[in-house]
């Protein structure tokens, strides 16, 4: 048991797909890994960055409140508000954090027609900068059996449009959002779970 259990965890390790060979091990000699029996039954996240041409899996390392945090590594991180992105580490140009309320009620329909989003970045000074975004929600159907919403933002020089997933219980089940202009977008998948 305990031999497949260590085999198990390789497998789960270095399944991580190509997101892991951005920041996993440098070369160097192959190292043993110790992995409890909580990190192989935890939850994943599909994620992929298109500007990296990276993706791979993610697991589930904490939960603050309705914040989960999901990661590879312990390097690369991202964290999600009831699966809206608020925050990321690791991707070079990250998101420092973001008010996800407004996008959760436009969401809900409880929104303004043009509500303001705010993200936090850090400057290469290490100063924090504050960006805020006009934006819209848009329900554009039933994709791939979920409903689709479309919010488009518009702020300083920069105009992105974030796409939501939404299943039958309203959970954000598919995602890709904007984290900064250097890293464009992230995209999530949470259908797996």
């Amino acid at each position: 048991m305990k031999t497949a259990l260590s085999v198990a965890a390789l497998a789960v390790l270095t399944a991580c797909g190509p997101l892991a060979a951005v920041l996993g091990p440098r070369g160097g000699a192959p190292q043993q890994v110790e992995v409890s029996l909580d990190a192989l039954t935890a939850p994943t996240l599909q994620v992929t960055v298109p500007s990296l041409g990276q993706s791979g899996e993610m697991r589930l390392i904490g939960v603050n409140d309705d914040v989960q945090t999901w990661a590879v590594d312990d390097l690369v991180s991202l964290s999600l508000r009831q699966g809206v992105l608020v925050s990321t580490r690791g991707f070079g140009h990250d998101l420092m954090g973001a008010d996800a309320q407004p996008t959760l009620d436009a969401l809900q329909g409880f929104a303004p027609d043009v509500y303001r989003r705010k993200s936090r970045y850090l400057t290469g000074d290490n100063h924090s900068v504050w960006v805020t975004a006009g934006c819209s929600m848009a329900d554009v159907g039933m994709v791939d059996g979920l409903r689709q919403f479309e919010e488009t933002c518009e702020a300083r020089n920069d105009r992105f449009t974030n796409q939501f997933g939404l299943d039958r219980s309203g959970r954000i089940a598919r995602a890709r959002q904007w984290v900064s202009p250097q890293l464009g977008y992230v995209e999530t998948d949470l259908r797996t779970q």
